[in-house]
C-alpha cells in the first residue's frame, strides 16, 4: 500500500489566510494564477493582467508541499493548540449524541465489550 499522499493543481499555489475571531488559526486556501485579459481595439492588441483569485481549498494538508504526509502516521493536528486553549468551551464525546448514531454505535464490536 503507498503511504505517503500529494496533490498539486496546476496555476496555484497553497497558502494559509488568517482568520478573524481567531487569527492563530490558518484556513487553508488556494490562489489560483488567473491569465492575462487579451482585447483588440482595432489592430491594436491590449493585454490586462488579472490579480489572483482566492479560492477554499478542501483537501486539507493532502496539497501543501511543505507538510509530510504518511497514511500510516495520521494527519498532522495542525489546531491541536487552538481546541487545548478552549477547554472551558468542550467536553469530549464519549458516545454519538443522535439516536440513529447510537443504534449504529451499539452495534459495533467494540460497543459490546
Amino acid at each position: 500500500m503507498e503511504t505517503k499522499i500529494k496533490f498539486s493543481y496546476p496555476s496555484s499555489e497553497k497558502v494559509y489566510l488568517s482568520g478573524k475571531l481567531y487569527p492563530e488559526i490558518k484556513v487553508g486556501m488556494r490562489r489560483v494564477r488567473l491569465t492575462p485579459t487579451v482585447t483588440f481595439e482595432g489592430e491594436k492588441r491590449h493585454v490586462e493582467e488579472n490579480k489572483p483569485v482566492y479560492i477554499y481549498d478542501t483537501s486539507g494538508p493532502y496539497s501543501d508541499p511543505n507538510i509530510e504526509i504518511d497514511l500510516k502516521k495520521g494527519l498532522p493536528k495542525m489546531r491541536q493548540s487552538w481546541i487545548d486553549g478552549r477547554k472551558r468551551d468542550r467536553h469530549r464525546c464519549t458516545s454519538p449524541s443522535r439516536a440513529s448514531s447510537r443504534r449504529r454505535w451499539s452495534m459495533l464490536p467494540s460497543a459490546r465489550t
